[in-house]
């Protein structure tokens, strides 16, 4: 009698029950949590976090970050044109570890409660910027080169065209991350007022880019690194990124959402541009 599922599709319904708890675990919290927030927008009251919460972070994380950094560093160094097909290993050596590091920094940061008290070491200032230049810089570039290739906007005959593309994007986000530099290196001030249109334009531009785009290319690039990906089951690859990228993207909208619901007279700037805690603006 022969097997429902052979050996060689476990991985494929292994990602399939991947994804779906995924997306589970990040959408429906947020979307429940999204009529409450606008509900009790006024109220100023801090919330522990909740065991569904805290899965929800994990997974958001687990996406952005530790999936993340290793398709930035996989990405960008195609984008640069480091990374060809002869030296394909070399580079799964390099960005794979990057992996661990950053799940290790997702396990820490949920496990380990910050402390509250803010710190402006030069230490701070490399773990910060180490993982923001790796997620940010990389990953803008990298979510461009990753994301145009799921849609099927980049191959051979328009490579010409996303490479470019794709450094401007690297370009800018360095740019946002030297300011950034600067911002940390001034003392923290607290803002009297509530953003701007400016500020939100900065933001969401930004969350696009490193959350939508970068969910998508982050299972991308992260299922080429490892070796899952290829050109046999790139269709089954190119789905699933897709998938993750539209949760996010639902998730991108209830962010806007909230941000226009909220009231809010004062804002701490210093929250986005110091945290260790999440370099990606959640």
């Amino acid at each position: 009698m022969d097997t429902i599922i052979s050996t060689s599709d476990m991985p494929i319904v292994l990602w399939s029950l991947c994804t779906a708890t995924i997306g589970t675990a990040i959408l429906v919290p947020q979307l429940f949590r999204a009529a409450k927030q606008a509900k009790n927008a006024l109220d100023g009251t801090l919330e522990r976090m909740t065991v569904v919460e805290l899965f929800q972070t994990f997974f958001i994380k687990l996406v952005l970050e530790v999936f993340g950094g290793v398709g930035a560093i996989w990405g960008f160094s195609e984008v640069l044109t480091l990374r060809h097909p002869g030296n394909e290993n070399l580079w799964r050596i390099i960005a794979l570890p990057f992996g661990v590091v950053f799940f290790i920094r997702l396990v820490r940061g949920l496990v380990i409660e910050p402390s509250g008290i803010e710190d402006k070491s030069f230490f701070a200032l490399l773990k910060t910027f180490g993982a923001r230049l790796i997620l940010e810089v990389f990953g803008g570039g990298g979510a461009i080169w990753g994301y145009s290739e799921i849609c099927k906007f980049r191959n051979p005959e328009t490579v010409f065209y996303w490479r470019p593309c794709a450094a401007v994007f690297g370009l800018v986000f360095f740019v946002r991350f030297c300011v950034q530099i600067a911002d940390f290196l001034r003392t923290a001030k607290v803002l009297e007022t509530a953003p701007s249109a400016l500020d939100h334009i900065e933001r969401f531009s930004a969350m696009i880019v490193l959350e939508v785009f970068g969910a998508g290319g982050a299972i991308w690039g992260f299922s080429e690194a490892c070796t899952l990906r290829n050109p046999e089951n790139a269709t089954f690859w190119r789905i699933h990124a897709q998938i993750i990228a539209v949760i996010f993207c639902v998730r991108f909208f209830i962010h806007i959402v909230k941000a226009m619901s909220s009231s809010s007279s004062t804002v701490d700037k210093s929250q986005v541009q110091i945290t260790e805690a999440s370099p990606l603006i959640v």
